[in-house]
């Protein structure tokens, strides 16, 4: 799926950022599923965009973590998780 189409899927349904935060969401997002070995997509990002309008954009790296994490299968993993979301952002 194209970047444009996701940035206007997350905008859709998150209308309280602006178009730059939707994009960087989106790109994290992203970046993420390229490095990890996690099958995420539009739905996570919509997810982080609603946990930073709740916790605010300098909660990303939480915000990740709690979203992407629900995907790993030990504590391990989720640190690893973790490590690869602080280097992304």
């Amino acid at each position: 799926m194209p970047v444009s189409l996701r940035i206007a899927i997350v905008s859709s349904r998150v209308d309280e950022h602006d178009d730059e935060t939707i994009e960087r969401v989106v790109d994290v997002v992203r970046e993420l599923r390229d490095r990890l070995d996690l099958h995420v997509g539009t739905r996570a990002a919509v997810m982080v965009a609603e946990g930073l309008t709740v916790f605010g954009d300098d909660a990303l790296v939480e915000v990740c973590v709690d979203v992407l994490g629900s995907k790993a299968e030990s504590r391990e993993e989720i640190e690893e998780v973790r490590e690869e979301i602080e280097d992304v952002v």
